[in-house]
């Protein structure tokens, strides 16, 4: 995530990066050690994708995540453990979709899980609501 290199360890809150074939929308998880666990709404290639992105490997072939806001949450789903135990995919498209919707309108997301690694981690939504109707836009959904 090079797009993430430039960020001070004070900026918590969700950035946008646009690129030729698409958006990334990242932030780092609150109170997290060095390197971070970020949470990652993507458009790439006219494909939507939500992910975890982990520091350390996770040792599962799936995990079951819940994505929890004040105004609502995801249902609880089995997440695809790719990238070398690095990256937890929601799914591309429509599944991606659908993870997504439920977090409009979060101040803050907290993740829920079967699996320490990620069971737990805050991600600051303050300003979100913005950059997903940039990907929205870009995706056509």
């Amino acid at each position: 995530m090079t797009h993430e290199a430039g960020r001070s360890p004070e900026e918590l809150t969700f950035r946008l990066e646009k690129g030729d074939d698409g958006l990334m929308i990242s932030a780092p998880a609150i109170a997290s050690v060095a390197p971070h666990p970020y949470l990652v709404i993507s458009c790439v290639q006219n494909i939507s994708r939500l992910q975890l992105v982990t520091a350390q490997p996770v040792d599962a072939g799936r995990v079951m995540v819940r994505l929890q806001g004040e105004r609502g949450s995801t249902l609880a789903t089995p997440w695809q453990v790719t990238e070398n135990g690095q990256v937890l995919d929601a799914g591309r498209g429509l599944p991606g979709i659908e993870q997504i919707k439920p977090l409009i309108g979060a101040h803050r997301i907290q993740v829920e899980s079967d699996n320490p690694a990620v069971d737990g981690l805050v991600f600051d939504a303050q300003g979100l609501d913005p950059l997903i109707d940039e990907a929205r836009k870009a995706c056509r959904w």
